[in-house]
This record gives C-alpha cells, structure tokens and sequence, in this order.
C-alpha cells in the first residue's frame, strides 16, 4: 500500500508542479472567441486529458478520474 502510494505521489507531483503556471495562464488570458483559438484550445485540452490518465496509470490508480 506505500508503495502505491509513493507512485501516486511522484506522478501527481507533476501536475502540483504544472498548476500554478496553468492557473496564472487562465488569470492573464480571456477565452478565444476565433475558431482556430478554440480548436487549438480543445486540442490542448486532450492532450491534458491524456497526460492525466497516463499519470494515473502510472500510479496505479484505477477508477479515479483526474481531468
């Protein structure tokens, strides 16, 4: 059980690293309101999605959803 938990640590600590800077983005930056923008936003926002459910794999954790 330590050892899951010492792996979800170590994965989740990328995105407590990531947070901050992305919450910062979201403060200076307004929504796009062009298509492009937003296509290129929903892609960002899969790629997120992917790199969260890898992380969850990597940590063992199954059933809990992250994004």
């Amino acid at each position: 059980m330590c050892v899951q938990a010492e792996q979800f640590n170590d994965a989740i600590q990328v995105v407590r690293n990531w947070l901050p800077e992305a919450e910062a983005e979201l403060k200076l930056h307004s929504i796009p309101d062009d298509e492009e923008s937003i296509l290129q936003a929903i892609d960002n926002h899969e790629v997120l999605h992917v790199f969260c459910s890898q992380l969850l794999c990597v940590a063992g954790i199954v059933g809990m959803r992250l994004c």
